[in-house]
């Protein structure tokens, strides 16, 4: 009668480490290769990447150097740093800044979304295998010594719903961060 529970408890956890190596392990395994390819090889983050500095960021800061150059009373002479610093007091070069300051922003975040996409794909697959493994070890705790047993199923229930947690967590994270870097991407075509 006990062999008979702990098959069926067996077929049931293969069913879920099947589902999990189907949702978690097998489309996350190679996915930070397949980013790669989708953003990096075939030019998207590049081309996203110089939309912002050529549209974006060059023309803050050249705006902001017009109006330093406007503001120069001897235009035929280079001025110094004391003459710099005099007609960036005079001119309102905060609005200039402050779209070059975004425009690099948004850059940091773009790069920094694709890395962390890239990491967070890594975690999930091996959170899930470290799932697969675990749920596999709560019928084998049947199989322990008496007296150890409950102490063995308890502590790999614990660890599985740990291991389960952090791997849907992750996997929440990543698709909320994919969804920012294609919102940012969209931006900046």
């Amino acid at each position: 009668m006990v062999t008979e529970n702990v098959i069926a408890f067996f077929v049931a956890v293969i069913a879920w480490n099947a589902f999990l190596l189907n949702l978690l392990i097998v489309p996350f395994f190679r996915k930070a290769e397949t980013l790669h390819k989708d953003y990096i090889t075939d030019g998207v983050l590049d081309a996203a990447l110089s939309f912002i500095e050529t549209d974006k960021l060059i023309p803050g800061l050249a705006n902001m150097f017009v109006s330093i150059r406007e503001a120069q009373h001897d235009r035929r002479k280079t001025p110094g740093e004391d003459e710099l610093q005099e007609m960036l007091q005079q001119i309102d070069y905060i609005p200039h800044l402050k779209v070059a300051q975004e425009a690099m922003d948004q850059k940091n975040e773009l790069e920094s979304l694709f890395d962390s996409l890239q990491n967070s794909t890594g975690r999930i697959w091996k959170l899930g295998l470290l799932h697969v493994i675990i749920m596999l070890c709560v019928p084998a705790s049947q199989w322990v010594p008496a007296g150890y047993d409950l102490i063995t199923m308890t502590t790999a229930i614990i660890v599985a719903i740990i291991t389960f947690s952090a791997a849907v967590g992750s996997f929440l994270v990543f698709e909320k961060q994919m969804r920012q870097f294609l919102d940012l991407l969209k931006q900046n075509r």
